[in-house]
């Protein structure tokens, strides 16, 4: 796998994290909605709330976004050898007529 295809797991891999934090304020933030007396009692149940839901869409913008960041990183993907022969094959002119 080259540079690329790492960069643009590793930017995947990123967004399931982000998935995974957004799940656990979510979990802590329901705990602390049915009034369990579980959590930390400093942090409100609606900051709880809103770090899952900014996790959550970082985690969608990341995973959606995945092919956009590896193209700012890296720029335009390589040519494959095949599809750069299979371009310059086709040298006959067009009033060529076929024997």
């Amino acid at each position: 796998m080259s540079a690329r295809g790492f960069f643009n797991a590793g930017v995947r891999l990123l967004a399931v994290w982000f998935w995974t934090q957004a799940a656990y304020w979510a979990y802590w933030a329901t705990l602390k909605a049915f009034g369990t007396g579980l959590g930390n009692p400093a942090v409100p149940s609606r900051e709880d709330v809103a770090v899952a839901s900014l996790n959550l869409f970082l985690g969608l913008f990341l995973f959606v976004g995945a092919r956009a960041l590896t193209w700012l990183a890296f720029g335009d993907a390589p040519k494959e050898p095949s599809a750069i022969a299979n371009s310059s094959a086709d040298t006959t002119p067009n009033d060529a007529q076929p024997r």
